[in-house]
Order: structure tokens, then C-alpha cells, then sequence
């Protein structure tokens, strides 16, 4: 017969020994049933949102990623830091009233605007572009930074009927602001669309791609206020550090592909590329 302290000893004491077979969040008894089921919906939900966040960050680098590698010229494109210019003390050769040396400095910018590039680079763009005739393997393509720069620095080439429209409207918002310096400007402000139908003005279009690219790459960079002790009041200072990309690198890059032979806009050239905004037959 076993005494009564033997009889005194919980069975359960021996069944646990070794053995872990409650959450340790759940051993004590003291431990409501309740705080039990808290404490594991709150680690379910700690890891789910764990896992969400890192696949949102993986869909996100991938996204980017896809984006980049569909460039032409992403091979070019090198960022580095650089430190705007002062308004108050420091003056660009692109500054001041017009003259052969400021619009030599601007006309630089625009070297090589119109770039050929292969067809495997073109199926990967995500709009159609067309073919060179006589040269099938070559696409025609504009780096849309030239554009924007052709809306202030003159046009070195135009191809066809655009010459009689557009040739005096090239660097027109720069030109617009010195009219009596530049006539042409005022003068061929309104050209006739192509096919007919309206009017087209050369500076509302100009300002208005300027103003989607600088929203589309938005410079996040902070710029800041001084004290003027003299002026006892403080001032704007335009000359913070930015995070550019290289000009150099690009604008090798454009003379390197730039296009080797005329481009017929007249001459349309069948090819097997599909996209998806190409018109559904």
C-alpha cells in the first residue's frame, strides 16, 4: 500500500518531464485560455505581415528592375552628386541676354537627338516605334531628354515636310523670351499640324513636356533658406547638392548610336514585332 504522501503527488508531474507539449506562452495554468489565443493570432499576424512586406519589397526591385533593364540606354546611366550653382554668384555660360557665345553653349547641349537602335532592343520597348528603310535591323528612337533640350536648344536636322514648318521654331522657348533678338521665334510660334486639321503651337508644347518630365522625375532634393545679416532677412539658396545622372555618360552615348542614315518618315516598314498598343485588326 503506498502512503499517503505518495497519494499526494500530482500524476501530471511525471507525464511533463522532458516532455514540452504546451506553447510556452500556455504552460501555467494561471494562463487564461484566452491570453493563449492572443498571444498566437498576434504572432500569426506579426509573420504575415513580415512575409507581405517583404514580398511587396521584392515585386517592387523586381518592377524597377524590368523598368530599367527596357531602357537603351541604361548602360549609360551613372548617378553622381553634384552641387547646383549659386544665383547670386555664379553665372552660366547659358546665362544673360542673347549672343553668338550664349547660343554656342546652348546649341552644345543637343549633339546626336536621333538614335538608331537594334531590333532586339526595340521589342523590348513598350511602345511601337518604326524601322529604317533600307536598313530593316535598325530602329529610329529619340531619348526623350533630347526633346526636352530640343524645346530650348536648336535642332541640328529636320527630315522632310517638317523643314518647312518647324525650322525657325527650334529653341523657341529660349528665343520667345528675346523677340526682337530672335523674330523667327514669334514668327514661327503657329505652324499647321501635319495631315492638316489645326494649328500647332510650338510653345504650349514645349512648356507643357517640360512640365511632365520635371513631374515624372520629380528632385526630391531639400532646398534651403540663409540668413542675410546684411539684408536682415532670409533668402533662398539654389545651390544644394543633387543626385544626377552622369550628362557626359548620356550624351556619349547618343553620339556612339546616333543615326547613320536618313530617315524616311514617308515609308512605312513591315515587321513581326507586336505591342501592345498597335491597333487591333
Amino acid at each position: 500500500m503506498r502512503s499517503l504522501a505518495e497519494d499526494d503527488v500530482p500524476l501530471l508531474t511525471e507525464e511533463k518531464e522532458g516532455v514540452d507539449f504546451y506553447p510556452s506562452t500556455c504552460e501555467s495554468e494561471t494562463v487564461s485560455v484566452r491570453r493563449c489565443y492572443l498571444a498566437t493570432a498576434l504572432f500569426v499576424s506579426v509573420g504575415l505581415n513580415v512575409v507581405l512586406l517583404l514580398a511587396t519589397a521584392y515585386l517592387a526591385v523586381k518592377q524597377s528592375q524590368s523598368i530599367e533593364w527596357k531602357a537603351p540606354a541604361r548602360e549609360a546611366v551613372v548617378h553622381e552628386l553634384v552641387q547646383f550653382a549659386s544665383v547670386r554668384h555664379t553665372k552660366s555660360p547659358f546665362d544673360g541676354p542673347p549672343n553668338d557665345e550664349v547660343d554656342a553653349a546652348w546649341h552644345e547641349l543637343y549633339a546626336a537627338g536621333i538614335s538608331a537602335i537594334p531590333k532586339s532592343a526595340a521589342a523590348l520597348l513598350p511602345n511601337r516605334t518604326e524601322a529604317y528603310t533600307g536598313d530593316e535591323k535598325h530602329y529610329i528612337i529619340e531619348l526623350d531628354v533630347f526633346h526636352q533640350l530640343h524645346c530650348l536648344v536648336r535642332f541640328p536636322t529636320i527630315i522632310g515636310k517638317l523643314a518647312a514648318n518647324l525650322v525657325g521654331a527650334q529653341n523657341l522657348v529660349r528665343k520667345a523670351a528675346w523677340p526682337e533678338y530672335y523674330p523667327e521665334a514669334r514668327e514661327a510660334r503657329y505652324s499647321p499640324l501635319n495631315g492638316g486639321g489645326g494649328i500647332f503651337d510650338h510653345v504650349d508644347h514645349c512648356l507643357n513636356a517640360i512640365r511632365e518630365s520635371l513631374v515624372c522625375n520629380a528632385d526630391l532634393t531639400p532646398v534651403t533658406w540663409h540668413w542675410n545679416e546684411r539684408d536682415q532677412i532670409s533668402g533662398v539658396e539654389f545651390n544644394a547638392v543633387h543626385t544626377c545622372v552622369n550628362w557626359e555618360n548620356i550624351h556619349t552615348w547618343a553620339g556612339e548610336n546616333a543615326a547613320r542614315i536618313k530617315f524616311d518618315a514617308h515609308h512605312h516598314v513591315q515587321d513581326d514585332l507586336e505591342f501592345p498598343d498597335d491597333p487591333k485588326l
